[in-house]
């Protein structure tokens, strides 16, 4: 059995989002949710876009979610995140692509 998500109230995720309550985000470089489920665990974000290109990532952030009971709050968006970002739907865009995440900021202000 693998456990839920366990944030510690000092993990790097936990101290920096920021409160969310009723917000709709966008999450591109999403990995397996490093930021989606704190975002929707403890921010309260109403719902996330989560936006991964690496297929095996894409499977491991669907079964997180799950396992945490947020299924009904999100949107996984596979593939190319220039692509697949959706726009006109987001109060915040997050980019967790390093070193740096420019390359995407046109994708993100969409």
């Amino acid at each position: 059995m693998h456990p839920k998500l366990s944030l510690s109230e000092n993990s790097p995720a936990s101290t920096s989002i920021l409160a969310m309550s009723g917000e709709t985000v966008v999450d591109l470089f999403t990995g397996i949710g490093y930021y989606t489920l704190p975002i929707l665990a403890k921010a309260g974000a109403e719902y996330v876009y989560s936006c991964e290109w690496n297929p095996n990532a894409v499977q491991a952030l669907r079964w997180n979610l799950k396992a945490n009971g947020l299924h009904h709050r999100y949107t996984v968006l596979g593939g190319d995140n220039r692509v697949t970002c959706p726009h006109g739907v987001a109060h915040r865009c997050l980019l967790g692509l390093l070193p740096s995440s420019e390359p995407a900021w046109p994708t993100a202000i969409r």
